[in-house]
Parts: C-alpha cells; sequence; structure tokens
C-alpha cells in the first residue's frame, strides 16, 4: 500500500509564522525518511520559496532521484490557499494520502499504523495525535480527534485518493473545516489508534483531558 504525505512549504516570513521553520522542515522531512513503512513518497510542495527548494535538493538528492520525495516548484499563492495542497494531491501517486506540515513530525511508525488500519472498505480515516506547544516543551497531551468537524483537520486525516476530495477553495489556516466538511460527506470511515503525528504549534486552548 503506497502512502503519499502531502507537505506544502514557504519558509519565507508571513504573519504569524512559527519560529525555527528551517530547522522544522529539516525535522520534518527527516522524520517522513525514518518511517517504517516503505512504500511511501513524500511531495513537497514549493509555494514560491526558493529556500525550500535549495534545502530539498541540497539534502535530499538520492531521495528525489529514487523517487522516494518528489518536489513540486509553484508560483507563490495568497498563504494558506488549498490550491497548494490541492497540486500536491494532483501530483501523488498514493493510494493513500496524508499531510505533514513542515513545523510538525512524525514518530517513525505512524505510516505504519495508517497501512495497518486503512483498506478498500472504507474511503478516508481519523486519528489522534500527541502535540507539543512551543510554552510548554515538558509537556505531552492527547489531543482527542472524535472524527466531528469541530476536531478534525489536516493533521488528523488519512483518505483514499480515489475518491477524489479536493483542497480547492479550502483554507488551510482555519484549521481546514472546508476540506473536512468534505470528507464526512463520504461516510465509510473509522478511527486509527496508535498513530504517531507530534503537532508542535497547537494553542493549549486545543488540548483536552
Amino acid at each position: 500500500m503506497r502512502i503519499s504525505v502531502l507537505m506544502p512549504s514557504f519558509l519565507g516570513d508571513f504573519p504569524g509564522a512559527a519560529p525555527n521553520r528551517r530547522k522544522d522542515f529539516i525535522r520534518a522531512v527527516s522524520s517522513f525518511l525514518a518511517q517504517k513503512h516503505m512504500d511511501r513518497e513524500l511531495v513537497i510542495i514549493s509555494d514560491g520559496c526558493p529556500e525550500t527548494i535549495q534545502i530539498t535538493k541540497g539534502m535530499w538528492k538520492p531521495e528525489l532521484e529514487l523517487g522516494r520525495i518528489k518536489l513540486l516548484e509553484l508560483d507563490r499563492h495568497e498563504p494558506f490557499t488549498g490550491a497548494v495542497r490541492q497540486a500536491g494531491i494532483d501530483a501523488a501517486t498514493g493510494e493513500w494520502l496524508c499531510s505533514l506540515d513542515t513545523d510538525d513530525y512524525m514518530m517513525p511508525h505512524h505510516l505504519t499504523s495508517i497501512a495497518c488500519s486503512v483498506d478498500k472498505n472504507i474511503d478516508w480515516a481519523y486519528h489522534d495525535y500527541w502535540i507539543e506547544p512551543y510554552n510548554l516543551k515538558d509537556v505531552r497531551a492527547l489531543y482527542k480527534c472524535d472524527g466531528t468537524i469541530a476536531t478534525l483537520n489536516n493533521g488528523t486525516t488519512v483518505w483514499r485518493k480515489d475518491i477524489g476530495v479536493s483542497w480547492e477553495g479550502c483554507d488551510g489556516r482555519s484549521d481546514n473545516k472546508l476540506f473536512c466538511s468534505r470528507l464526512l460527506l463520504h461516510t465509510k470511515y473509522r478511527k486509527i489508534y496508535g498513530t504517531g503525528m507530534v503537532i508542535t504549534n497547537v494553542e493549549i486552548k486545543s488540548q483536552t483531558s
């Protein structure tokens, strides 16, 4: 089962940008390369960002040549437009798709957990993830995603490419609710347990006990 991981990347400055994004970008890609599930690809979508292109071609040339990493070089869009993620979907070759933002990362078992939990009997799935807020480095709290529009976002979802759910017209900054509402139109889904997505810039108010 081939899994494509979508990663939009713009490492330039913009309002509300997370700190240390070059370092975090390298960490995110490294976490993909450390995955135990072998049938995978990372689709990096450079949204008009020369630094993304420079780092990717400089650090991961062998992975690019092998097709484990695919680099899309787009012109700059309005910040967080869904068209950037849609370009990644269109280029992906995997049966299943998921997202990895540049400031987040995956534990080595994450894609294996997905591959062991999905099949042709469902259209999409959701999972919890671990959060590490920047201002509370020692806190580890399990974010509770219950599969509703209130808690779903790009970090908690995985879907079959052939169901054709689009990111066009969506806003990546507003928790991707339009995209998630499109997923919810497909009623064959399940929860995946034991995944390892780490979200690093979630506000504390999103934390539940």
